[in-house]
């Protein structure tokens, strides 16, 4: 599978890269060819001076966002393409783990209702 570099920075309210910070992604869903092998491990880095960061995953992947000094928690699909910018990506909220739609995804899509 070939990699897409996403890259972003971490800012602060006052506009500042925030430096350190932990950025996590995690491969939900991947699109194998007949070669390829993905990990379910999480992919890490920390920002650098001035906030920035790069990970590289698999393109056309499903794949899960954090950024927990930031509350950043997201899905998305990882472009076909060598490099992107996670402000160019369409990114969806996780859903609440003790939700229906939270619970049912972590079951596997399967519904849970209450009693």
């Amino acid at each position: 599978m070939n990699p897409c570099t996403i890259s972003g920075t971490v800012l602060n309210p006052a506009g500042d890269g925030m430096t350190g910070r932990l950025v996590r992604a995690r491969v939900l869903q991947a699109v194998l060819d007949v070669t390829g092998t993905v990990s379910g491990a999480p992919v890490t880095a920390k920002t650098d001076a001035d906030g920035a960061f790069e990970i590289d995953l698999p393109q056309g992947a499903t794949c899960r966002i954090e950024i927990p000094e930031t509350g950043l928690d997201a899905v998305f699909v990882v472009p076909a393409r060598d490099a992107s910018d996670l402000s160019a990506l369409s990114l969806a909220a996780t859903p609440d783990p003790m939700s229906d739609a939270g619970l049912a995804a972590a079951l596997g899509g399967f519904p849970v209702r209450a009693f």
